[in-house]
């Protein structure tokens, strides 16, 4: 769980320093942001904001996992197995060794959207800014290697309690 309130932290920070480099509201972020990006604040904001929104993402998916409890009314014996065995897998989905693909998953639709954006100011007459793309696939794969190194311990102990018969 510490893991997982780190990563929600660094997206936390990530987001609003892109939000308030974009709102230009602190001068001293935006000379920093314009240094580190060569001249163009933009290509920061959009690291920052492809490695937030993949972590703060990863964070609403376990948080929702870990809040769910079993529901309090009774239910016929259909409903019940069925809401027990939907319950079974979802927590299974969310297991720790299970975020990386969960942060693959959301960085993909994050890239897609992106891209997505780019294309249509594209044809809207702007210039298609190819690296404020790439700057949004960077921020993306940072997060899911961050994660990664994260959950190293996790995949280590995942492996070491498989069982060595197959079908199990």
């Amino acid at each position: 769980m510490k893991t997982l309130i780190l990563s929600a932290s660094i997206g936390l920070a990530g987001c609003a320093l892109a939000l308030f480099s974009r709102q230009r509201s602190v001068a001293q972020l935006n000379t920093l942001f314009d240094w580190l990006g060569g001249g163009e604040a933009s290509l920061v904001e959009h690291f920052l904001s492809g490695l937030g929104v993949v972590l703060l993402s990863i964070f609403l998916v376990v948080l929702h996992a870990r809040m769910s409890t079993r529901q309090a009314w009774p239910k016929a014996w259909l409903r019940a197995g069925w809401f027990v065995a939907l319950r079974s897998k979802v927590f299974r989905a969310t297991r720790p060794i299970y975020i990386v693909h969960w942060s693959a998953v959301i960085a993909t639709v994050y890239v897609l959207a992106s891209c997505q954006w780019e294309l249509g100011q594209a044809q809207a007459g702007r210039a298609f800014q190819t690296l404020q793309l790439s700057m949004d696939i960077a921020g993306s794969a940072t997060a899911c290697l961050f994660l990664m190194l994260l959950m190293r311990a996790d995949y280590r102990r995942a492996r070491q309690s498989r069982s060595l018969v197959l079908g199990r």
